[in-house]
């Protein structure tokens, strides 16, 4: 699933590419993706013309703010943006005036795509809590004395933090080297700010590797990111830790497979 750093990661390429561009035809291959209007002619007819000012990103949220309205994408487990060359397995795609194409990819067909008048109106952008890099440590450490949820889970929950997801919550833990089946409210204020500080520095790094590429992902560019190859207990079930060569484990907390090393994280 895009995780913030592949969002960001993809919102960037696409400021590059497809901003100050008109949208000159809509194609939409799958319906059920259009959660906004009901009608798929007023969707088609609305977006024709319009000019795409700006591509923002709220949590795992893109959206692409026109002269008038706004085309929020939730792009799910995998959901993409491809810019470039008209894509044979689009699930929707829209004609620039550039005379390339935007296409909106998706394997498993599960995004959300709406069309509103402002962003307000969108009630997934409401229950969002913070952005990571917005927490101050005073804010984060009261939020974890709050909660009575295990620290996993609580990373993993939109509405506390928005935009991490299983692979940052997971390499975050370790970096921090705190169990995930800790309490949220056992951290102390000094393992609260590590684990803060390094989610911060993990999220930094993955954007600079243009995300984490473990089967669907690719960026607005259809290229693939780099962060995989810098990961440490993901998707590592039975594999020696690279600090301390134990055997790293899988656990479900929260309804996800969480990797973590049982001597390093404490």
């Amino acid at each position: 699933m895009p995780e913030l750093p592949e969002v960001e990661t993809i919102k960037r390429s696409l400021n590059r590419n497809v901003k100050g561009k008109r949208i000159k035809r809509v194609e939409v291959f799958v319906p059920r993706l259009i959660k906004n209007p009901d009608s798929l002619r007023s969707f088609i007819n609305s977006l024709r013309g319009r000019r795409i000012e700006r591509v923002k990103r709220r949590g795992k949220m893109l959206i692409l703010e026109l002269d008038k309205g706004f085309l929020a994408i939730h792009l799910r487990i995998a959901g993409g943006l491809q810019y470039g060359k008209r894509e044979e397995r689009a699930r929707l795609c829209f004609l620039l005036d550039d005379g390339r194409w935007l296409n909106y990819m998706d394997a498993r067909t599960l995004g959300e795509i709406r069309l509103v008048d402002n962003t307000e109106s969108l009630d997934f952008l409401k229950r969002l809590g913070p952005e990571p890099f917005s927490y101050s440590y005073h804010t984060w450490y009261r939020q974890l004395q709050r909660s009575r949820s295990k620290i996993k889970a609580f990373l993993l929950d939109q509405q506390k933090i928005a935009g991490l997801g299983n692979i940052y919550a997971c390499e975050a833990l370790f970096a921090a080297k705190i169990n995930p089946f800790r309490p949220a409210s056992s951290l102390t204020l000094s393992e609260s700010k590590n684990l803060l500080t390094r989610i911060k520095q993990l999220l930094r790094k993955a954007i600079k590797y243009k995300g984490t590429t473990i089967s669907d992902y690719r960026d607005a560019e259809g290229k693939k990111g780099k962060m995989q190859f810098s990961l440490k207990v993901y998707q590592r079930k039975n594999m020696p830790c690279f600090v301390c060569g134990d055997i790293i484990q899988r656990k479900i907390i929260a309804g996800r497979g969480t990797y973590f090393c049982p001597t390093c994280q404490k």
